[in-house]
């Protein structure tokens, strides 16, 4: 792909929080007062005036006193605290209504002022004088996002939560036909559910500067329109408000800026009903924790400010949220979230209620998929893959397939990736054609998100970045590296929206810094390029071999026991796949048997006598067997098991959760001689393709 550069257009978006200062005013003895201490302003009391009318301010700072003249503008009345603009006359057109007052916002075609006794008034701006009407506008347009109003933190309304839908493991499973690996036939007969239209991206960036290279974005997403909109928030780490950009990759500029209070981090957009939740943690005095509240706002870019709808405690049953927070829209009043580490729900905020829950079958946290419009949720388990209707819960089917780490749906909505450890399913969900299997050895997808590119490519993601993988070729072709500096380290990787792929397009956001100016960009590239294609016609796959029938390895074992009996089991893999054992080989099949991090794992308590639910708690350090190939010392292949408890467990009266959760965690360090080593590994340096591009201000350009 040539490389692009995005224009660094003239709309301007500032994200600085800085009120103008105005000229300098009297200040009189024994008033309260605050002064700026870096960029804190700190309350303290006038105890002195210069000759030259300086005040002179007595006020602590951690408990220190500290007296010093102030200059001017470090310095303000009590009335002008958390003002945008200072002190100053405001008229009516007629001269006959005045007052002395600061600017608190400007909103609705109104401005909200504080008056030097205090007291806070609404005056509409048509019903001001010219002249201030016109001091408005050139405010507006020189402080940018500073002078917009910020809307009120959401009062938390009460939901019920008691009793939900508790959806069981129970499924109704495909039919599963296998004769060997290339013959494999699993019949969902589910309807599709295709990508929306207006989502249609196109390729472009919309470049801004800012004036704190520190501030990074909070979450970003594409959201298609004629206008190819793009919505990021940024969301400072102090008390700031939370800045919401909408960007048109078609106009190549942001258009629109609106304000959340301070704290919000958003989650996710629905297009359809034009609103947006976001997640706060709020502390509680109560409990002396956090609670995780959620709110719903109505907004589009046509808005000049967020309105808010509702608001919640997302974990009502917790003493304190989870570290990674999850929510997608399923529809315009539902609400997908993980409300712990293992249990997913929906609540329904129109009804102001949790519907159902469901506790994920995963040790590991992996992230569920929503189909395009909400109508499927595919939930990836140890035992393999669970699709249900989120809306309602129901289970709808549970295909036949061992282990699922990752689900990617193709745009078309019929097809699904359904991915193993090493390899990866391809499933027609209407039935229509048979499954596919894709070896996927060469990249290993397990912690691996997934995305369709066109019906050829999958497009895989981890913490290093994009893989451009073959189905055709089963190898990977490219790999894209992108800006992970360009994010606040507020939102975790998991739970903020980042870097994506959507409509065959890389989105992306990164920072840059060119002709003296310093900024971000937020873009979105078409995948694959020409370079890639190039590159994948002229593959030769035996370059890609790293290991091979014939080729020598060692055996190297680091075990808590039965080490013997382990390197037994190797030595015999390394013989099976038509290697030759040698001591002395750069080469090594490495088996490593270990007990893991001992973690508390919650239980919600069913069929009690007095019919209520409860949660109880157990303690889980499982048995971990993990087998990895190094090449020439990196790994290029691995596989790894975990004896570990399921999401649910039955126990009766005679017996405890912790005995009953004990059974399931037994020595697993058999199961070495039962992994499926291939006889053929790819070089670990091919693990990303045989080209690598960088996204940034001039789209995608390829490392040399």
């Amino acid at each position: 792909m040539n490389p692009r550069s995005f224009a660094i257009l003239g709309v301007l978006f500032f994200v600085a929080w800085t009120p103008i200062a105005t000229a300098a005013e009297k200040y009189v003895l024994n008033e309260d007062v605050e002064v700026r201490y870096f960029d804190k302003w700190i309350r303290g009391v006038v105890v002195e005036i210069t000759k030259k009318g300086e005040p002179v301010v007595l006020y602590l700072v951690n408990g220190s006193e500290r007296r010093e003249r102030t200059a001017f503008e470090n310095i303000r009345h009590m009335y002008e605290s958390g003002a945008i603009q200072r002190g100053r006359l405001w008229t009516d057109e007629s001269g006959k209504f005045h007052v002395k007052a600061a600017l608190l916002n400007i909103s609705g075609g109104q401005v909200e002022l504080r008056t030097d006794d205090l007291k806070t008034i609404k005056l509409p701006i048509e019903k001001l004088s010219s002249r201030d009407q016109t001091m408005i506008k050139q405010f507006k347009a020189k402080m940018g996002v500073a002078a917009l109003a910020v809307p009120e933190r959401l009062k938390i309304s009460k939901f019920d939560s008691e009793n939900p839908l508790a959806i069981e493991s129970d499924s109704k499973p495909g039919h599963f036909r296998r004769a060997n690996d290339d013959e494999i036939k699993i019949e969902l007969k589910m309807s599709p559910d295709p990508m929306r239209q207006s989502l249609r991206l196109k390729e472009g960036g919309v470049p801004f500067p800012v004036e704190d290279i520190f501030v990074g974005i909070g979450s970003m997403f594409a959201l298609g329109g004629a206008d190819s909109w793009m919505l990021a928030s940024i969301e400072p780490a102090d008390s700031k408000p939370t800045q919401l950009i909408w960007a048109s990759v078609t106009k190549g500029e942001v258009r629109q800026a609106q304000l959340l209070p301070p704290g919000e981090m958003l989650m996710d957009y629905h297009t359809g009903s034009r609103q947006l939740v976001t997640l706060n943690r709020r502390s509680n005095s109560v409990t002396n924790s956090e609670s995780a509240v959620l709110s719903v706002w109505s907004t589009d870019p046509t808005k000049e400010e967020a309105k808010g709808v509702i608001a919640w405690d997302m974990v009502p049953d917790k003493i304190s949220p989870f570290l990674e927070p999850w929510v997608r829209f399923v529809s315009e009043s539902k609400l997908l979230c993980r409300l712990d580490r293992k249990r997913l729900g929906v609540w329904d905020f129109v009804e102001k209620k949790l519907i159902w829950t469901m506790e994920q079958n995963s040790f590991h946290y992996v992230e569920p998929v929503l189909s395009p419009n909400g109508k499927f949720l595919y939930v990836p388990e140890d035992d393999g893959l669970r699709i249900l209707d989120p809306s309602t819960g129901v289970t709808l089917s549970k295909p036949p397939i061992p282990e699922c780490v990752s689900v990617a749906v193709h745009a078309d909505g019929k097809k699904i990736a359904v991915a193993g450890r090493n390899r990866i399913y391809l499933i027609d969900i209407t039935g229509e054609t048979s499954t596919q299997l894709v070896k996927a050895d060469s990249v290993g997808v397990f912690e691996k998100t997934m995305d369709w590119i066109g019906d050829e490519f999958l497009c895989l993601q981890d913490r290093s970045g994009f893989t451009l993988f073959s189905i055709k070729l089963e190898l990977p072709i490219w790999s894209y590296d992108v800006d992970g500096q360009a994010f606040s380290h507020r939102m975790t990787l998991r739970g903020g929206r980042r870097h994506s792929v959507i409509d065959n397009h890389l989105v992306y956001a990164a920072r840059f810094q060119e002709s003296g100016k310093h900024g971000l960009v937020l873009g979105a590239v078409s995948l694959p390029g020409k370079r890639e294609m190039e590159a994948m016609a002229k593959v030769d796959r035996t370059s890609y071999i790293g290991i091979q029938k014939g080729s020598k390895v060692r055996v190297e074992v680091n075990a808590i026991d039965h080490a013997s009996e382990i390197r037994a089991l190797l030595e015999k893999q390394v013989v099976a796949s038509g290697w030759i054992l040698d001591p002395t080989s750069q080469h090594v099949l490495k088996g490593e048997y270990r007990r893991g991090k001992t973690e508390t794992i919650e239980y919600q308590l069913r069929g009690t006598r007095n019919g209520t639910s409860m949660i109880a708690s157990a303690q889980v350090t499982p048995y971990v067997s993990r087998l990895g190939l190094l090449v020439d010392g990196q790994e290029a292949w691995s596989i790894i098991t975990i004896a570990a408890p399921p999401s649910q467990v039955r126990f009766s009266e005679s017996t405890t959760l912790q005995a009953e959760v004990d059974k399931y965690i037994q020595p697993n360090w058999e199961s070495f001689g039962t992994f499926q080593v291939p006889s053929t590994v790819v070089d670990p340096k091919k693990k990303r393709g045989v080209g690598s591009s960088v996204a940034g201000l001039k789209g995608l350009v390829e490392k040399k």
